[in-house]
C-alpha cells in the first residue's frame, strides 16, 4: 500500500503595506512571506519570492482582487425557489449581479443595512 503524503495548504492574500504598495503574499504564522508575482502568476502557481516577511498584523488585508463587476450564473433549487417565490426546475441558467462591495477582505466584518 503506498503511502500519500499531504502537503500543507497555503494561504495566499493580498495586502497593503504603510508605504501604500499592494502585495500578494503567503501566510506562514503570524508573518507574510512577500511575492513578487502578479496576479495571473499567482493563479497559475508561478509564485515569485522577494525576500521579504512582513508581520501580518502590520498590513491591512485586502480584498482578493481588484473587482470591476461580479456576474454570476446560477440555477433555481426547486424547494429555494419555492422559499423565494422563483420559478423551479429552470431549463437555462439565469445571470445576475452583484455589488462589488459583496467581497470583503478575510476576518472583515460584515456590515449590514439598517433594517428600517
Amino acid at each position: 500500500m503506498a503511502m500519500k503524503v499531504l502537503q500543507k495548504t497555503k494561504m495566499i492574500v493580498r495586502y497593503q503595506r504603510c508605504d501604500g504598495n499592494v502585495y500578494y503574499g503567503i501566510v506562514e504564522d503570524d508573518e507574510i512571506v512577500q511575492l513578487s508575482s502578479t496576479f495571473t502568476e499567482v493563479v497559475i502557481n508561478d509564485l515569485k519570492f522577494d525576500g521579504e516577511r512582513v508581520k501580518y498584523n502590520d498590513v491591512k488585508i485586502l480584498e482578493p482582487v481588484v473587482l470591476s463587476k461580479i456576474i454570476n450564473f446560477g440555477w433555481t433549487y426547486a424547494d429555494h425557489a419555492k422559499e423565494t417565490g422563483g420559478k423551479a426546475n429552470l431549463k437555462e441558467p439565469f445571470l445576475f449581479l452583484k455589488p462589488t462591495s459583496s467581497v470583503i477582505p478575510d476576518q472583515t466584518n460584515i456590515v449590514l443595512p439598517p433594517n428600517d
